[in-house]
């Protein structure tokens, strides 16, 4: 069907179904049935199959959807999923800082890539209508300004929506789902399959430690790397905060 294009703004022909997140985010994540679950933030006590990746039916143009958006999820596939992250390597140092706290250096990393990567992953959520990310959206503002910078492939300042990533380390996970965690004023996390990314929104979330391990313009990141028991903890207060949210 024709119709206006989200990213570029033109009127084309749109393709019927576009994931909000790529599919490799999701590796792993299926049952045996090929669905996986999500957390309805109406509804979080109750967990919703679905067969595949949240996704959006005739919001992209082919050539916004595969090559604009596409570019950016392979450059992330290729350089960090399909990557040996929790190993020490040429590109991935495993680093101990005080507190006892592990961090993944990841080195040679694409700044412009990468950045605008995690940008879509942002942008797709708050243009969203699927029931994870209703609790979730950004101001026009804010909205514009990443489609504009996505689409124009802007370089974006380092302090501009930063991100910082969360693993478990490879832990096995009791249960395969994506939730939305957007319950504390300047920041929203998103829990999907072996990553939390946490976006800073307001300045007064933005730190040292910030700037230290979201994506820089040195080609350098770092991710933080916890146990098992503490990802079980982030995991269970995700929950705990969607389902006191829905109460409200």
């Amino acid at each position: 069907m024709k119709g206006i294009c989200r990213l570029c703004q033109q009127e084309k022909d749109l393709i019927r179904r576009s994931h909000i997140w790529p599919d490799f985010m999701y590796k792993g994540m299926y049952d045996d049935k090929g669905r996986l679950y999500v957390i309805n933030s109406s509804e979080p006590a109750k967990h919703r199959t679905v067969q595949s990746g949240s996704y959006e039916q005739h919001i992209f143009c082919s050539d916004c959807d595969n090559v604009r958006i596409g570019q950016l999820e392979r450059y992330a596939s290729n350089n960090l999923y399909r990557k040996p992250y929790l190993e020490e390597n040429a590109a991935f140092k495993q680093i101990s800082v005080p507190g006892g706290i592990q961090v993944i250096h990841c080195e040679d990393l694409n700044y412009n890539q990468f950045k605008l990567f995690l940008l879509s992953l942002l942008w797709r959520a708050s243009i969203s209508t699927e029931a994870v990310f209703e609790n979730f959206k950004l101001g026009e503002d804010e909205e514009e300004f990443l489609r504009a910078s996505i689409y124009e492939k802007a370089v974006v300042d380092e302090m501009a929506f930063p991100c910082v990533l969360l693993t478990s380390g490879g832990a096995a996970l009791d249960e395969n789902f994506i939730a939305v965690d957007a319950f504390k004023t300047g920041l929203v996390k998103f829990y999907i399959n072996a990553f939390v990314y946490t976006f800073y929104l307001a300045e007064n979330k933005k730190d040292e430690t910030t700037r230290q391990l979201a994506i820089g313009m040195d080609q350098k990141m770092g991710i933080m790397k916890v146990s098992i028991a503490q990802w079980n903890l982030i995991r269970n207060s995700i929950i705990e905060a969607t389902i006191a949210a829905s109460n409200r």
